[in-house]
């Protein structure tokens, strides 16, 4: 990303932290800035033609949120264990059963026709294998129950939690296969079709299963992708081994 792009993005009424601070946080959620890369200071102050201040103080915030970690005087983008992971579906399943609980005391025929009418986008995303579209409708699906509960601080937390759901899962949508997709829009309709007939226990049972599914779903691949990590790192070693063992 040029310097010109991110002084762009940087002015407006806001603090220039809060500004740094939500370009950082947009670029990490979208892998512009990659899990396990150094975030260094001054360069990005160099970048954004800005003090090294309110690049320090926006970082700053970021580690405190978890999206970023420091480790021997070195800033990088936060890779999720799998224990931080599991955890972070625990968190969310819950948040999201109390949230469709206050969808249903609070919803509208407005608000089933919205739900009704994404589902149709969901089911075109499939159709066409546009990961990037059925991210963005994955998204929308959670964003609106949670706004349907009028729980703000309910409606805070997830939105925490679901950025960095985002982080965890945005390579994931590439790397999943599209029936997976299909599985997980059905679902969707199940819980919507539920909401709409105000069955609660059964709207959050649906919930709690959508999203154990999905962090099952997602542990799947996080296994074997640090399978395939640890098989290339393994072959490296074996290959500068004999290189060793036989210089020319």
């Amino acid at each position: 990303m040029d310097s010109e792009k991110y002084i762009s993005e940087i002015k407006g009424p806001t603090s220039l932290t809060e500004r740094v601070y939500e370009r950082l946080e947009n670029a990490i959620i979208n892998l512009e800035i990659k899990p396990g890369q150094v975030i260094q200071e001054p360069e990005l102050a160099r970048q954004l033609g800005i003090s090294v201040t309110p690049v320090r103080e926006a970082i700053n915030r970021l580690i405190g949120d978890g999206f970023l970690v420091r480790k021997s005087r070195r800033t990088r983008v936060t890779q999720f264990s799998r224990s931080e992971i599991e955890d972070l579906y625990e968190v969310r399943a819950h948040l999201e059963v109390l949230a469709v609980e206050k969808a249903i005391s609070n919803m509208t025929d407005e608000d089933i026709e919205y739900l009704k009418r994404l589902q149709e986008k969901g089911e075109g995303y499939v159709r066409s294998h546009d990961a990037d579209g059925y991210e963005e409708y994955n998204s929308q699906f959670h964003s609106k129950i949670r706004s349907m509960s009028k729980n703000r601080l309910l409606i805070q937390l997830i939105d925490t939690m679901m950025k960095k759901n985002r982080l965890v899962m945005s390579s994931q949508a590439h790397t999943t296969p599209s029936h997976k997709w299909a599985s997980a829009v059905k679902e969707h309709m199940e819980i919507v079709g539920l909401i709409e007939k105000r069955d609660t226990q059964k709207a959050k049972a649906a919930m709690r299963k959508h999203i154990d599914t999905a962090n099952r779903l997602f542990l799947d691949v996080y296994l074997e992708d640090n399978l395939k990590n640890s098989d290339e790192m393994q072959n490296n070693l074996s290959r500068a081994h004999k290189d060793s063992e036989n210089p020319t």
